[in-house]
C-alpha cells in the first residue's frame, strides 16, 4: 500500500537540509515578510523546520494551488501576495520552482545562474530581486538572480 504523494512525510535528510537552510536564511537575514507554503505535508514540515530557525514568527498561507503547479500558477500565486510584504518566501515543488525561477530571471549573477543551471535540488534556494514594489506588478524576466543556494552548498 503506497502512500500519495501529497501526504508523504520528509525524510530525516529532508529535515536536516531544511534547517540547514533556515540556519543560512537567518545568517544571511534573509528571513520572509511572508510565506505561501504548498498543502503537501513534507511542505509544512519543512515550514514547521525554517520558523523554529527564523527570529520572528512569520505569517504563512497554506496554498494547495501550490502542489504540482506550472510556473504559470506559482507566478498567479505570488502575484497576489500582499504588497506590505517586502519579501515572499514560496515553498513548493520541482519542476514548477526551477521552472518559475527560469522565468523570472532577466539577468542572474553569474555564480548563481551556473549553480542553478546545474542542478536544482531539493530545499534549494532562488533569491531573485525585483524592482516592482507590487506584486501583482510581477511579470516574466522582470528579475535578478541573486543567489542560488542548495543544502550541499551549506555543508
Amino acid at each position: 500500500l503506497s502512500m500519495p504523494d501529497l501526504d508523504r512525510m520528509l525524510t530525516p535528510r529532508g529535515r536536516k537540509s531544511a534547517l540547514r537552510m533556515g540556519q543560512y536564511i537567518h545568517a544571511e537575514n534573509l528571513i520572509p515578510d511572508y510565506v505561501v507554503c504548498s498543502s503537501a505535508t513534507r511542505t509544512r514540515q519543512t515550514h514547521e523546520v525554517l520558523l523554529g530557525t527564523f527570529a520572528r514568527p512569520v505569517p504563512v498561507q497554506f496554498e494547495p494551488l501550490i502542489y504540482e503547479a506550472p510556473y504559470e500558477r506559482l507566478l498567479a500565486v505570488i502575484q497576489r501576495c500582499p504588497d506590505s510584504a517586502e519579501t515572499v518566501l514560496i515553498l513548493g515543488h520541482n519542476p514548477g520552482l526551477e521552472d518559475l525561477t527560469d522565468a523570472l530571471m532577466m539577468t542572474a549573477d553569474p555564480a548563481a545562474e551556473k549553480r542553478f543551471r546545474f542542478k536544482y535540488p531539493t530545499c534549494a534556494l532562488s533569491v531573485l530581486a525585483f524592482k516592482t514594489s507590487h506584486w501583482e506588478d510581477l511579470t516574466e524576466h522582470s528579475g535578478h538572480l541573486e543567489r542560488f543556494v542548495a543544502p550541499k552548498h551549506l555543508e
